[in-house]
């Protein structure tokens, strides 16, 4: 693997959450377990051990292509009295950053009965540049290829060796192998799937290329009723439960399993659920990892909070200067010097006056 890939899989911006990790590079992986020793949830997949991360624990979405389940082969009659020469007609795309694509077009060119025939082989696509995506064509006709120069209007063939169209001429009926239509997912724009179209230039149909980002930015629907397992042993003085889970649902990018843990190294102290690497907390509890009770019962004394001399704080007061013990009912003992006696006044006899 190249050392960019481990770099970028590697930083701190990658370790904030699973979503920001998966964005990084195509080899990136998250490290979901709760109890990893792992200090970088957030790796090249290949550098996760089964001693630091349980291997099903291990996150790293798959790249995938499908074609759509209605789809017709050339020549077969469409819809109407149409027949059809664009194949696939749907395209669905799971796609990760920086992740390439090959999907394989067919053209079957019809002269048509009467009317004007295109001679000129032109690719047309909905707008995709600003989208984050990225196309190339490569067309084999007749055992030549070219490269077929992408735009949102209209792409000419051209000649990989130089600047030639690619003309037809005398034949009637041909067929072109689209070798590969290159779709790479450039970068992460707002996460939302996309829809691009493409065609032929004089054939009226186009076929859909549905794109999917897999940026863990949000999930479409998660499994429900998952299947939970457990096992427990008792042994004499504890018991342990071991309990696995299986997670599965399309399109779960978002990350449920790295949570702020509390004292007792449970998730969200055991006071709240773990949503996207964020706690939300019980009510009566609060702070990032839900261990501050707001509940200040243990902090009255007499109906009054702290004894009116501090406040209360995750269930404990906080007594102002001067202050302590559990309620802060306590006033901090000033020394204070013993007073001395005052010194008795020495009177003197009066003297005579002399002569």
């Amino acid at each position: 693997l190249c050392d960019d890939a481990t770099q970028l899989c590697g930083s701190l911006e990658a370790q904030t959450s699973c979503g920001q990790c998966i964005k990084q590079h195509p080899e990136c992986a998250w490290c979901r377990d709760p109890h990893s020793t792992e200090q970088k949830r957030c790796q090249v997949r290949s550098a996760f051990k089964t001693e630091t991360c349980n291997p099903t624990y291990v996150y790293s979405p798959v790249t995938e292509i499908r074609i759509g389940p209605h789809n017709m082969p050339l020549g077969s009659p469409g819809s109407g009295k149409s027949i059809v020469q664009l194949e696939p007609q749907q395209v669905v795309l799971r796609m990760k950053p920086g992740d390439t694509l090959i999907v394989p077009y067919k053209y079957l060119h019809r002269k048509p009965p009467a009317g004007y025939d295109v001679k000129d082989f032109l690719v047309q696509t909905s707008e995709y540049k600003k989208l984050g995506i990225n196309l190339q064509f490569f067309v084999d006709c007749n055992g030549y290829v070219f490269e077929v120069r992408v735009s949102s209007e209209r792409s000419r063939v051209e000649s990989k060796g130089g600047t030639d169209t690619f003309r037809i001429r005398t034949r009637t009926v041909w067929l072109v192998h689209l070798n590969g239509l290159q779709v790479t997912l450039m970068d992460c724009r707002d996460g939302a799937d996309v829809a691009i179209s493409v065609g032929v230039y004089g054939y009226t149909t186009v076929s859909a290329l549905y794109i999917t980002p897999l940026c863990g930015r949000r999930i479409h629907h998660c499994a429900t009723n998952m299947a939970i397992s457990s096992a427990v042993n008792v042994f004499a003085k504890r018991l342990e439960v071991v309990i696995g889970v299986n997670i599965s649902g399309r399109f779960c990018q978002c990350d449920h399993l790295s949570c702020p843990t509390g004292a007792d190294g449970r998730q969200c102290s055991g006071n709240g659920v773990c949503e996207c690497g964020t706690c939300r907390c019980e009510e009566g509890w609060e702070r990032e990892d839900c261990s501050c009770s707001t509940d200040k019962g243990t902090c009255m004394e007499g109906g009054t909070e702290c004894s009116g001399n501090g406040h209360c704080e995750c269930g404990k007061c906080v007594c102002d200067e001067g202050f302590n013990g559990a309620t802060c009912g306590i006033a901090d003992e000033v020394a204070t010097a013993a007073p001395t006696e005052p010194e008795e006044a020495i009177e003197e006899e009066p003297t005579e006056p002399s002569e």
